[in-house]
């Protein structure tokens, strides 16, 4: 399991991926993680390079299918939870979407070019809550 730690995604700048799910989504994506590849609508920095790291790293934990459905039921039961109280942010949903489990662990830890080798496995589906 430790060989998976070595592991990153793909990275594909300057795509056209992150422009149309923004249509769809509660706010605009800059880069967004499916899978092994990695879309960005521009350049990737290091800081950025880190937080999709992490949610690959996320992904291969519970095995992809695992990651949507968890990314997905956090991001539903935060819509809910603000949909009143979304004080700070755009929307509702887009407060929901930074307080998922998987944002919360990607965002405080995107800064620490450390943080992927001593990361523990699963350890940030209970250190946070949405």
């Amino acid at each position: 399991m430790n060989a998976l730690k070595e592991w990153r995604p793909i990275f594909v700048e300057n795509s056209y991926i992150p422009v149309l799910l923004s249509k769809i989504a509660p706010l605009e994506i800059y880069a967004i993680c499916l899978g092994p590849v990695v879309f960005a609508r521009g350049s990737v920095s290091d800081t950025l390079r880190r937080h999709e790291s992490i949610h690959w790293q996320q992904m291969i934990e519970l095995l992809i299918v695992g990651h949507v459905l968890l990314y997905c039921w956090d991001w539903i039961l935060g819509r809910i939870r603000y949909h009143q109280d979304w004080k700070g942010y755009t929307s509702p949903g887009n407060k929901a979407y930074y307080r998922t489990r998987a944002e919360q662990e990607a965002y405080m830890h995107a800064s620490d070019v450390h943080y992927l080798a001593k990361r523990k496995r699963w350890e940030w589906l209970w250190d946070y809550c949405v």
